[in-house]
C-alpha cells in the first residue's frame, strides 16, 4: 500500500505500483493545496507553528514534514489526513469544503510510551505530556474510538516494515485484546508492541514483523500476568 500512515496488518508494503519520486510529488502537491487553502502562507504558517519559508522545502521534500505541522493544518481546514498523506479517499473530512466545528477534532493525548518493538521498554509515568489533534472521522474511519485514543510510540525493529522505530502509533485503549491483533502490551515492568494471537489452551503466541524475529509462545499463567494497554490502530509516520 502506497501510503506513510499506515493500517497495521502484515505483509504490507508501501510505493507498491509507484516510484517514490512519484509519491513524493504528489505529496507536494496535495500539501500546496493544503496550504493554498489559508489567506497567506504566513497565517499557515502561525497555525502550524513554523516559518513560511519552510513550506516550499516541506512541499519538495528537501526536509521532513513534522507530524505536528501536517496536523494542525489538516484539522483547521478539515482536510482528510488519509487523503493528505496517500491520496485515498476525498480531501475533505466531511462534505465538500472546510469545516472548523470542534467537534469534528479529537485532542488525542500523547503519552510518554515507549512499547519496545524488541525488547521491552520502561515506563515510570503514563500521564499525558501533551496533545495531538486528529480529525474525528479519521480515528473512527481506522476503528479507533475517539474517546479511548491514546498516542504512543514504537522503539525497535522487530515489528518492521509495519511499525517503524520511533513511530509514534495510536492506540484504542477500550480494545483489550479481544481479537487477534497488534498490541502495545505491560509485559511485568515493561512495555511491548507485538502481534497477539490467542490458542484454545489460553496460551498465548507474542508475533513480529520482522522475519529476523521468532515468536514467542506464552503458556497460560504467563499470558494472564499481559496487561494489554489497548490496540494499535494506526501507525503515523514521517512524512
Amino acid at each position: 500500500m502506497k501510503r506513510t500512515v499506515n493500517r497495521p496488518k502484515s505483509g504490507q508494503k508501501a510505493g507498491v505500483g509507484e516510484s517514490a519520486a512519484a509519491f513524493r510529488s504528489t505529496f507536494g502537491e496535495r500539501f500546496t493545496a493544503l496550504l493554498n487553502l489559508f489567506p497567506t502562507r504566513a497565517v499557515a504558517g502561525e497555525i502550524a507553528g513554523v516559518h513560511p519559508d519552510q513550506f516550499p522545502k516541506y512541499a519538495r521534500e528537501t526536509v521532513k514534514v513534522p507530524l505536528q505541522v501536517v496536523a494542525k493544518l489538516a484539522v483547521q481546514k478539515g482536510v482528510s489526513l488519509d487523503w493528505l498523506v496517500s491520496g485515498d479517499g476525498t480531501m475533505f473530512t466531511s462534505g465538500d469544503s472546510p469545516t472548523e466545528q470542534d467537534g469534528d477534532v479529537v485532542q488525542v493525548p500523547v503519552l510518554d510510551i515507549r512499547a519496545g518493538a524488541g525488547s521491552e521498554q520502561w515506563v515510570v509515568d503514563e500521564a499525558p505530556i501533551s496533545t495531538l489533534a486528529l480529525p474525528r472521522a479519521f480515528l473512527l474511519r481506522n476503528g479507533i474510538r475517539p474517546a479511548h485514543a491514546r498516542l504512543m510510540f514504537g522503539v525497535g525493529t522487530s515489528m518492521e516494515p509495519t511499525i517503524k522505530d520511533r513511530a509514534p502509533l495510536v492506540v484504542d485503549t477500550s480494545d483489550l485484546g479481544e481479537r487477534d491483533d497488534i498490541y502495545v502490551m505491560r509485559r511485568g515492568s515493561g512495555i511491548i508492541v507485538k502481534r497477539l494471537q490467542h490458542l484454545a489452551n489460553g496460551s498465548v503466541i507474542l508475533k513480529s514483523d520482522n522475519p529476523a524475529w521468532g515468536p514467542e509462545t506464552l503458556p497460560r499463567d504467563e499470558a494472564d500476568e499481559l496487561r494489554v494497554l489497548g490496540r494499535v490502530g494506526l501507525v503515523l509516520q514521517s512524512i
